[in-house]
């Protein structure tokens, strides 16, 4: 009888376990596709995602089925990196100094909303080494209860995050740098929007080596985006305070 409760606890346990680190995100790598893409500003042609501006936010969708040089995985317009997971990732630009406001934003519809509880978001990001002069760290994930669109090409600094890095420098140029860090939902978010929500005054920036010949003057910083995760946190089973 003892060794069945053990049993069934162990069983509860795992379960519980399972759930939790049930990935929320659809299509976390952005592997699913409606097209391969065929030059940049392509996110549309990814299951899922799409952007939060207009007016020239044009985020981009890498593949390396892609036939096009400007978008192919590993060597594209704006770098040389491979995938961190499969054979897609997405980029956005997320600092240019000559145009301030000019920065894009990746969004998507999570699989069901948030409850009031803590959740643990991950992603990975790699600085593109060709285009990037500048590098810059304060990239946050804002989750709404309703999709975001701004039909101009703006910071959307309306809006809070409920993340920001701010521990973990986005300079590395060979390979992937993980981000990650947890937050507690007010309850009924369901779109996660990515980006850089800081007013210009408040971006924490760090000048890097290498250019694109003819984006020099540009003076930009453009990161490749991959393998996203929101799961409620491990442990946490309890209603918390939002904050």
């Amino acid at each position: 009888m003892i060794l069945k409760l053990k049993y069934t606890i162990l069983v509860l346990l795992g379960f519980i376990s399972l759930r939790a680190q049930v990935n929320l995100v659809p299509n976390p790598s952005f592997e699913e596709h409606f097209q391969i893409p065929s030059g940049t500003g392509q996110l549309y042609r990814c299951q899922h995602w799409f952007s939060a501006t207009g007016g020239g936010g044009t985020p981009d969708y890498f593949s390396t089925s892609s036939n096009i040089s400007s978008v192919d995985i590993p060597e594209n317009t704006f770098g040389f990196e491979g995938a961190k997971d499969g054979d897609f990732y997405a980029g956005i630009f997320a600092y240019q100094k000559i145009a301030l406001y000019s920065v894009e934003y990746i969004e998507c519809k999570l699989t069901q909303p948030l409850l009031p509880k803590r959740y643990c978001i991950e992603f990975y990001t790699s600085l593109a080494d060709s285009a990037s002069v500048y590098a810059i760290n304060n990239i946050g994930i804002h989750f709404s209860p309703d999709s975001i669109f701004v039909d101009t090409l703006r910071r959307l600094t309306e809006f809070i995050p409920q993340f920001v890095n701010t521990n973990n420098p986005l300079t590395n140029k060979i390979g992937w740098s993980k981000v990650s860090g947890s937050f507690i939902a007010q309850g009924d978010e369901q779109y996660m929007i990515i980006g850089n929500f800081n007013l210009p005054i408040n971006d924490d920036t760090l000048q890097v080596s290498g250019f694109l010949q003819g984006w020099q003057a540009s003076k930009i910083a453009y990161l490749y985006i991959d393998s996203v995760s929101v799961t409620l946190c491990e442990g946490i089973g309890v209603e918390e305070e939002p904050t």
